[in-house]
């Protein structure tokens, strides 16, 4: 089931629209099927390990577990039924480690349950040139390009992205001490898996979005397009926790996941944008470049 995103107001008039963004599912109006199909020959990917909780077992968890993997991947976009031009699509997903069962919703669980939770991201374009390119030998956590100022302000922003019994609480802002690397303006987005987990099973789309690429105003060149899917870094901020706003100690927030995810796997002969030159044998890619030479959870 696609969700709908809640995005911050910009506080610039210069912003440039990225596209569309998904969650669920496509941008567009693609079938889940269709979407994930094109997936399966990607022309780049990016898969990370992290460590979070066993959702598995009851809340509140008494520590992490390793074997939890972010994966993004990028590939071109021929049929989707909205748009007659192909672009280069790109898809987040988040599995759980192999063997852990995630929590869904069913006749015996409401959305009143045990685990909940809240899911923030900033797309590529938040993030600055120069971050951008120190950020293409990073291995997810975000740590070799931001420094330790910003990334305990980012982890404080996230920790403060939580389910307080209605919903996930405010969206979070950019730190000041993050303004080195990211620009001050710009939307956030955010959804909302709740205590439905089941997003987190193999395979599943958690983010998607297609970049913007046809209009009068803002479009990408394909070149242009291309680099920005596979050159682009997301930072994405998981909360795991719940926790009554009024009542809550230090000892109730949980560590939230901070990931900052691009794709480092350039499948062979696609375009690499960090090479010094390019080649388009891959039979999908070389056909994108033809086609295109004139990307609250709530349930």
């Amino acid at each position: 089931m696609k969700a709908a995103l809640r995005i911050i107001a910009l506080t610039s008039s210069a912003i440039a629209f990225d596209g569309r963004y998904g969650t669920g599912g496509s941008p567009g109006n693609m079938s889940e099927q269709a979407w994930q199909s094109a997936f399966e020959n990607p022309n780049a990917t990016g898969t990370y390990k992290f460590e979070a909780y066993n959702v598995s077992e009851r809340f509140p968890p008494n520590k992490t577990v390793d074997g939890w993997t972010a994966t993004i991947r990028v590939a071109n976009i021929t049929d989707d039924p909205g748009d007659d031009t192909p672009y280069p699509g790109i898809d987040i997903s988040v599995q759980a480690p192999e063997g852990m069962r995630v929590p869904t919703l069913n006749s015996s669980r409401t959305n009143s349950s045990d685990w909940h939770v809240c899911i923030a991201f900033w797309g590529p374009s938040r993030l600055k040139d120069e971050a951008t390119d120190d950020a293409q030998h990073d291995d997810g956590d975000c740590s070799s390009f931001l420094d330790e100022d910003c990334l305990e302000a980012l982890n404080a922003e996230a920790a403060g992205y939580y389910w307080n019994g209605e919903e996930c609480t405010m969206l979070p802002h950019m730190p000041v001490k993050c303004e080195k690397y990211y620009k001050d303006y710009g939307p956030t987005y955010g959804g909302v898996p709740g205590a439905n987990l089941s997003q987190f099973e193999s395979g599943k789309t958690l983010i998607s979005q297609r970049p913007q690429t046809a209009g009068k105003y803002n479009a990408m060149t394909q070149e242009e397009a291309y680099d920005y899917a596979v050159r682009g870094v997301w930072t994405v901020m998981i909360n795991w926790g719940r926790r009554d706003p009024d009542t809550y100690s230090l000892d109730d927030v949980l560590k939230p996941s901070l990931l900052c995810l691009r794709t480092r796997n350039i499948t062979g002969g696609s375009e690499d944008p960090n090479a010094g030159t390019r080649t388009t044998g891959y039979v999908p890619m070389a056909v994108f470049s033809a086609l295109m030479a004139t990307l609250l959870l709530a349930y």
